[in-house]
């Protein structure tokens, strides 16, 4: 019985131990994928902010140079509308990956989307990377970038039947306008409204702790700086940073309130306690 038991012991410490070393090996794993993709946007846009045409297009793999026609023509776009002034980006994780195994051999490949800032202008980008590839070496490199103004990105980004292109390489989108202003909210893009006006958050939460509708919410704070199907945003007064109040709707209720920044989540307000039956 000892034995027996001593042998279910020793199987549980094998489990847990082998348990611990995969976890340890897909953060490493996660951890030099985030490392590689980083510092390939670094690298782009060292190239970018010097105008050095030559390493943009190094940076893409050999398989885009061959087979994108218009690479050369869409880099001299991009190199043409981009400002002359720092770079702020503010990738903060990969949106995801592919990959495939076969026989031993992989292939990874890693992307999403990201804001920067330069020059007080608003830009997004979709950036493909393939950083390993067993099966062809051709494909090591870049594999696409989509790159967007922010009146460009605004119209995409809220169009409901917009899907990313499916083209490889570069493409530079800086035509279209739209009629406001664009703000980034929580990292994505909004035509926004100037209101001359102060709200105070405290006040926000003290309301919301009494009266959740909508109307009463808008006759009390005003009609919002921006919105979209099911979410109203407000200027918050802030001393520091831009800060914006997101108010999420379901009907003609107010069912949760955020404070966020331009690009990122800060704290939440209120949220409406779901009652399960």
């Amino acid at each position: 019985m000892k034995a027996l038991k001593s042998s279910i012991i020793c199987i549980l410490l094998l489990t847990i131990s082998l348990s611990f070393l995969l976890t340890g090996c897909n953060i490493d794993t996660q951890s030099k994928e985030r490392r590689i993709y980083e510092e390939s946007i670094e690298t782009f846009f060292t190239a970018l902010d010097g105008q050095d045409f030559s390493a943009l297009k190094s940076l893409f793999s050999r398989a885009v140079i061959q087979s994108d026609d218009d690479l050369d023509e869409q880099i001299h776009k991009l190199m043409s509308i981009y400002p002359k002034d720092e770079t702020k980006i503010f990738c903060d994780g990969l949106l995801g990956g592919d990959y495939k195994q076969e026989y031993g051999k992989c292939m990874s490949t890693v992307y999403t989307t990201f804001p920067i800032v330069c020059d007080g202008e608003y830009f997004w980008v979709y950036y493909e990377l393939v950083y390993e590839d067993d099966f062809s070496e051709e494909n090591i490199g870049i594999s696409r970038v989509f790159f967007y103004t922010a009146d460009e990105y605004c119209i995409a980004f809220h169009d409901d039947s917009w899907k990313l292109p499916k083209d490889m390489g570069l493409l530079v989108y800086a035509d279209r306008k739209v009629e406001n202003e664009i703000r980034a909210i929580n990292k994505f893009p909004y035509e926004f409204i100037p209101i001359a006006r102060k709200i105070d958050i405290s006040d926000v939460e003290a309301f919301l702790k009494l009266n959740k509708n909508l109307s009463d919410f808008t006759k009390e704070f005003g009609e919002p700086n921006a919105k979209d199907s099911n979410r109203y945003y407000y200027e918050i007064e802030s001393e520091d940073a831009v800060r914006y109040l997101v108010i999420g709707i379901m009907g003609e209720e107010v069912y949760y309130a955020n404070l966020v920044g331009e690009f990122d989540f800060i704290k939440c307000i209120f949220r409406k306690q779901i009652k399960y039956s």
